[in-house]
């Protein structure tokens, strides 16, 4: 009773776990299915409950099924070619629109960055790619919410907001444990 908007951004859950949520007064989700692609999936998550593809891919649609009023995805663009989670993206979104026509639909668009360890980025997305790629999706998906991401230069969101983007993730955090007052940790970006 608190608040207008409560949203998870949590594991995936099961269909009644997603109605006890609802119920809780959470009303929307975002589930980041990484890439679309099952056998580079695979490969990321080899074990644990997240190494379940389709569980993944169908959380949001179980999330639409519970109530939620607004559903929320995206791939980290970089792991797989553009043509393949960028295009895998969009018509996911296009789906849960049709599939739940009273919900907001929206897709996040985080770009893998440099970072800390030795994952090298196999499909790096260059500024100019990025930006055709976001001004498709607005054009395909032009009631949908796009989020731009604090991987992104504040330059960069700034400029995204003028052309495709219509939100984007302030105050966040995106270092290893960054909500955790140390100096050990290092950031996850630069």
């Amino acid at each position: 009773p608190l608040f207008a908007s409560i949203g998870i951004e949590v594991y995936s859950l099961t269909d009644e776990q997603y109605t006890l949520m609802v119920n809780a007064g959470v009303n929307n989700m975002t589930m980041f299915q990484e890439t679309y692609n099952p056998v580079l999936y695979k490969y990321l998550h080899p074990a644990g409950p997240k190494s379940v593809y389709e569980f993944r891919l169908d959380a949001p649609e179980r999330a639409g099924r519970a109530g939620m009023r607004s559903l929320g995805l995206g791939a980290l663009l970089g792991l797989e070619e553009l043509w393949h989670d960028g295009f895998a993206t969009g018509l996911h979104a296009w789906w849960l629109q049709r599939r739940f026509p009273g919900t907001d639909i929206g897709v996040s668009i985080p770009r893998i960055c440099s970072h800390e360890g030795h994952f090298d980025i196999p499909h790096e997305l260059d500024d100019r790619r990025f930006v055709q790629y976001v001004t498709a999706l607005r054009i395909f998906l032009p009631r949908d919410t796009i989020t731009c991401s604090s991987r992104e230069s504040a330059s960069r969101r700034n400029h995204l907001m003028q052309i495709c983007v219509n939100r984007v993730s302030a105050g966040v955090s995106t270092a290893v444990g960054g909500r955790v007052k140390s100096t050990e940790t290092p950031p996850q970006f630069d």
